[in-house]
């Protein structure tokens, strides 16, 4: 089950406001017409996607990681490579945007703007069709690892409306 809590010493009204939130999810989850989109922020190993999937668990709602995605394409672009290889149909190597991706990826770097917001334009816009339509018929999404850049941000804005974003923080010691 889904539990918001807030800090101890917290001002009152981000008590009442998370009261509000967690009474906004339950309405939404619960109502697949109004979808409840929601994003996912922090550090690599701060347990985004661990709290995505609880909450994936308890409502109707998909959660969706950017990170997850595009090593999965990269994943699948090599095991298809072999696969060529072992039917001795040459080594083309990774296709082009697979490769790109893979280079982006391994340099340490950000994936283009462009290609992170189509993809997430792609999941909302023909969710029946993504991921042979994993993300169909759904009370919501939660979005992890997306928007990174101010820029991927206001383009998101453009076509999905956001109801809650959740920043996960730990001390640098915890993390390491």
């Amino acid at each position: 089950m889904l539990r918001v809590s807030v800090r101890k010493n917290a001002r009152p009204s981000a008590v009442a406001a998370m009261s509000r939130v967690q009474s906004r999810f339950f309405a939404s989850a619960s109502a697949p017409a109004n979808q409840f989109n929601m994003l996912l922020f922090g550090a690599p190993g701060v347990g985004k996607g661990t709290y995505g999937k609880m909450v994936q668990k308890d409502f109707d709602v998909k959660a969706f990681s950017t990170g997850d995605y595009l090593r999965e394409i990269v994943k699948k672009s090599k095991r298809q490579q072999e696969m060529d290889q072992t039917k001795g149909q040459g080594n083309e190597g990774l296709d082009a945007f697979s490769q790109k991706i893979s280079d982006t990826l391994n340099a340490g770097k950000l994936i283009d703007d462009g290609i992170v917001v189509d993809i997430v334009r792609n999941l909302k816009e023909n969710p029946s069709t993504f991921l042979d339509g994993a993300y169909a018929n759904t009370a919501g999404l939660i979005l992890d690892g997306v928007p990174r850049t101010v820029t991927q941000a206001e383009m998101l804005d453009e076509f999905l409306s956001i109801d809650l974003v959740l920043n996960f923080e730990h001390s640098d010691d915890v993390l390491i």
